[in-house]
């Protein structure tokens, strides 16, 4: 057996192997509900749809909780009150489809409760068409 040999299943081993951790990861990240499919006329930015989806996911989104999300994988994030500005520019492009982010002052912010399940059902229905359509 060559090196070239052992080598290349070696790394077909390890991209396989990256790409099960890639879905998982995936598969992880729906369940908390920081990737579900957005209407595309909202126009938000892939940060403004990840924090987003944490509202539509948990009661209360703290602060720390978005920076984690977001900058996790970076050493040098930036400032947390640069999310106040996403959080400001996130409220403008949603306010025009009836929907209103709240802060509770120290703690974070939130969708309020009928708005959230509204939002929340809302998105289960399109899946589930979604899911009928592909099938078919």
């Amino acid at each position: 057996m060559s090196a070239t040999g052992t080598v290349s299943r070696a790394i077909e081993r390890l991209a396989a192997e990256n790409q099960a951790l890639r879905d998982r990861i995936a598969d992880l990240e729906a369940q908390l509900g920081v990737r579900r499919e957005l209407p595309r006329e909202w126009e938000l930015s892939p940060m403004q749809e990840t924090i987003f989806n944490l509202l539509l996911a948990r009661e209360l989104v703290r602060r720390d909780a978005v920076m984690t999300v977001l900058y996790s994988d970076r050493p040098d994030p930036p400032p947390p009150k640069g999310l106040d500005v996403v959080v400001h520019k996130l409220r403008r492009r949603l306010a025009p489809f009836g929907i209103t982010i709240h802060t509770r002052f120290g703690a974070g912010w939130f969708l309020d409760g009928p708005t959230r399940a509204r939002l929340r059902d809302g998105f289960t229905q399109q899946r589930a068409v979604d899911r009928v359509e592909a099938a078919s």
